[in-house]
């Protein structure tokens, strides 16, 4: 993965106003303290968003040209997500995509296949970012970042983490993916992005595509894709595409 870490995140929490939920997110703790929750951002009230972490990466490597990224690439497709599940690992979340094929560019893979896309992106509720750290002490300092809220509120507020410039993946999304296979979650046919949210493509409206990061630095507040297009009252303000345009400039 070309990725080499977490320069930045954002320790300063960004507190709104939290309202109670009536809904837990369901939760499952597997080992090493990660917990995995079935938690949708579209269904969450964007008011119950406590805190948003933005963090920003280094790359091993950076592409400055569509072909030199599609030639790096082991797989690119076009997809729609089908279903997310998010995780919390020591405070650290990441987004669990599946992904159905419509249309394979590049790669092994055709068309109706379900692949898994790793982002590093999530929301989860306070109390499972606490309880996600992995010892005492951590939880503890954590805890106190919310001392405003009773321990009976931290299951119905939520934590946001995303990459800077990033849009939070959601069901019903298409994307163009330029993708690796995953060196950190090895389960079969599990890929992450090539380079982050910069050379993503999403679908803002039928076969019309931007750059991910393209998007999200014009987004605050929930980074949604929904969002994006209530703020915006025309998309020609920004450069798009069609499918074809994109694959046309691959050079495959």
């Amino acid at each position: 993965m070309k990725r080499l870490g977490l320069l930045i995140l954002l320790s300063c929490m960004v507190f709104l106003s939290g309202c109670q939920q009536e809904n837990h997110s369901e939760e499952n703790r597997t080992d090493n303290n990660i917990v995995e929750t079935q938690e949708d951002v579209s269904t969450i009230d964007p008011e119950s968003i406590v805190s948003v972490q933005c963090g920003q990466f280094d790359y091993a490597e950076g592409y400055s040209t569509l072909p030199s990224l599609a030639s790096d690439s082991e797989e690119i497709i076009y997809g729609e997500i089908v279903a997310i599940d998010y995780l919390v690992e020591n405070g650290h979340c990441r987004t669990n995509s599946e992904v159905q094929i419509i249309k394979s560019i590049k790669g092994n893979f055709s068309e109706g296949e379900i692949i898994r896309v790793v982002e590093d992106q999530g929301v989860v509720s306070v109390r499972e970012y606490i309880d996600s750290h992995d010892s005492e002490s951590a939880q503890e300092i954590n805890r106190s970042y919310f001392e405003q809220y009773p321990d009976e509120e931290l299951g119905d507020i939520y934590i946001q983490q995303l990459e800077q410039g990033d849009v939070m993946a959601e069901k019903g999304q298409r994307n163009l993916y330029f993708l690796e296979k995953s060196p950190f979650y090895d389960t079969e046919n599990t890929y992450c992005r090539l380079a982050g949210p910069d050379w993503k493509y999403t679908e803002i409206s039928d076969d019309n595509f931007a750059c991910t990061q393209t998007i999200g630095m014009q987004l605050s507040g929930n980074y949604r894709l929904k969002t994006f297009s209530q703020e915006r009252e025309s998309e020609g303000e920004i450069q798009t595409y069609t499918l074809e345009e994109l694959i046309g400039q691959m050079e495959l």
